[in-house]
């Protein structure tokens, strides 16, 4: 309990310091980007902000646990643990052929229609509408420092923020507090779905989540997450990028609508085998991240005083 609330307060940090900060010096407000128009008007710096913020709410706070934790910013989430190539290879490939199954689930969320008087398909719909517009005002930009800061935005940063800290650390504190790996990776995966604040994308988000954190309990380091994270935000790069070519967020939902039940089920197989592949070849190579069970302590006799 201590740790989740220390984890707690050094999230919120950050927050924090720009909140009291922007009281005395004039700093960017979120207000600034809340339109197309407003990101693609300070796209550079939207771009910069959107990663420096990630860092700060992920990555930091997760890294000064480490420290305070272990002594060493890396140590509790596992980044300096001996890595397996072969782990790191599977878990590429896993992710790369579950990409078809996750993106079908997408399309699936997005046909899901609610009674008007509950009035959530318009707030679907609008989250849905502002998350494209959000990417493609980010990959409108063609310049090359435009698609290397946008590639870094979306593939490098969020694997290694995301997972140090959803993986990293929630889950294994979760796991941790109670000695259950499952209830750990199933909650660490609702939280960092729920994070996204993306109704349609929560289910998928949410699967995908606890695959990551399968990987990372079975594999016991984190560079292995984090690379299957990669490939699988790498994955829809060039959709992203054709997309903001075309001047429509069509080319990304044709992409998922496209997807038949066939490929689906076949993507879904191919990930349960690979999955299952993957947990054998953890337990051949003992790398599952076991928490220690600690001995009980010794109650002195007050007779033997």
């Amino acid at each position: 309990m201590l740790g989740f609330l220390m984890m707690f307060c050094l999230s919120v940090l950050p927050i924090t310091i720009y909140l009291v900060a922007s009281e005395f010096i004039d700093l960017p407000n979120m207000k600034a980007f809340e339109t197309i128009e407003q990101q693609l008007a300070n796209l550079d710096f939207a771009r910069v902000y959107q990663i420096i913020v990630t860092l700060c709410v992920f990555a930091l706070p997760a890294m000064i646990f480490s420290l305070l934790a272990t002594n060493s910013f890396f140590k509790y989430p596992k980044l300096i643990s001996n890595i397996n190539w072969r782990l790191i290879g599977l878990a590429i490939v896993l992710f790369i052929f579950s990409y078809p199954f996750i993106g079908f689930l997408y399309s699936v969320m997005q046909g899901l229609s609610f009674p008007t008087s509950w009035g959530i398909d318009e707030f679907l719909r609008k989250q849905d509408e502002l998350e494209s517009g959000l990417f493609l005002a980010f990959a409108s930009d063609r310049t090359v420092i435009g698609v290397i800061l946008t590639t870094l935005m979306m593939t490098i940063v969020p694997a290694f923020c995301e997972e140090i800290i959803f993986r990293g650390t929630f889950q294994r504190l979760l796991h941790e507090s109670t000695r259950n790996p499952h209830i750990a990776i199933i909650i660490s995966a609702i939280i960092f779905s729920a994070i996204h604040i993306s109704p349609i994308g929560f289910i998928p988000r949410l699967l995908m989540g606890v695959m990551l954190g399968y990987v990372f309990y079975w594999s016991g380091n984190l560079w292995t997450s984090i690379a299957a994270h990669f490939f699988f935000n790498a994955i829809q790069i060039p959709v992203l990028f054709a997309a903001a070519k075309s001047g429509a967020d069509g080319v990304i939902k044709t992409a998922d609508e496209n997807i038949s039940v066939v490929v689906a089920l076949i993507s879904f197989a191919l990930a349960a085998t690979l999955m299952y592949f993957f947990y054998k070849t953890a337990m051949r190579n003992n790398t599952i991240d076991v928490i220690p069970v600690q001995a009980p302590e010794k109650n002195e006799n007050i007779l033997d005083q």
